[in-house]
């Protein structure tokens, strides 16, 4: 789960802690960490998206499902494995699609790292410069714009906090990978999800009639899709993440 809090130096994630039983090694944060934390004055807000995990998400669950029976029929057809035991059968399916599952975030993580490089005037890999140019030539041609900020943190009073990927005093905008040319589906990828997510990164900013829009990028191609969502998009985006967050903090004990 990520956290943010607020520091005399700006605003700080709180994503990892020490492990108490392993001094120098970093686990990913709980909600007992906010708790103690809270206990000793200080306030670490839910990152958006953990709070929009109270939602349903069924193009996501529907990409679960798929990994899951890929594995299924890869163990049963096209490695002509079999298995007596069916619970030993289920549990290799399970964790052969954990191992492809992480591919996805991990690849996306790397190349949010390389965007930022990009547009901090940091060094990018040789391997992933094609992409932030073809990104960085998108958005220009969309926007008009070619100066931005990258990463920002923020921590807003309705207790939420977040990291945008690209804004200016005009746009918030976030990056969006797909490992594979075949999932690349120009002006079909955008979901509810991603308007919640631009509709509270907006307010959080305090840029409340900010443009939004997701930049859909290839990760073995290098297409790129520009999708802006609507003003309508993101009030009704704005008014479910609102929903999401009473939610959160209610099954939360209040802890922002």
């Amino acid at each position: 789960m990520h956290f943010y809090t607020q520091t005399a130096e700006g605003v700080a994630p709180r994503h990892f802690v020490e492990m108490s039983t392993r001094p120098g090694q970093l686990r990913p944060s709980r909600m007992s960490d906010a708790k103690a934390a809270a206990k000793r004055g200080e306030i670490w807000v839910p990152s958006v998206t953990s709070i929009m995990a109270v939602l349903d998400k069924p193009a996501l669950v529907n990409w679960k499902v798929d990994m899951h029976l890929q594995q299924a029929y890869n163990i049963a057809y096209r490695w002509g494995q079999s298995w007596d035991d069916p619970a030993q059968w289920i549990a290799e399916v399970k964790r052969l699609t954990e191992l492809e599952m992480d591919k996805a975030p991990s690849a996306g993580t790397d190349i949010h790292k390389e965007l930022e490089a990009w547009y901090t005037g940091g060094i990018v890999s040789d391997g992933a410069k094609q992409i932030c140019e073809n990104v960085a030539a998108k958005i220009a041609q969309v926007t008009g714009i070619d100066q931005w900020h990258s990463e920002r943190n923020f921590v807003h009073p309705m207790g939420f906090g977040g990291q945008v990927d690209l804004h200016n005093v005009q746009w918030v905008i976030d990056f969006k990978s797909k490992t594979t040319a075949d999932k690349f589906k120009p002006g079909k990828m955008a979901y509810d999800e991603h308007r919640i997510q631009l509709s509270a990164y907006r307010i959080g900013l305090d840029m409340p009639t900010a443009r939004c829009a997701n930049v859909f990028i290839s990760l073995e191609d290098g297409q790129v899709d520009f999708h802006e969502h609507t003003e309508a998009e993101l009030d009704k985006g704005w008014r479910l993440f609102q929903h999401a967050l009473s939610i959160w903090q209610i099954q939360n004990g209040g802890v922002t």
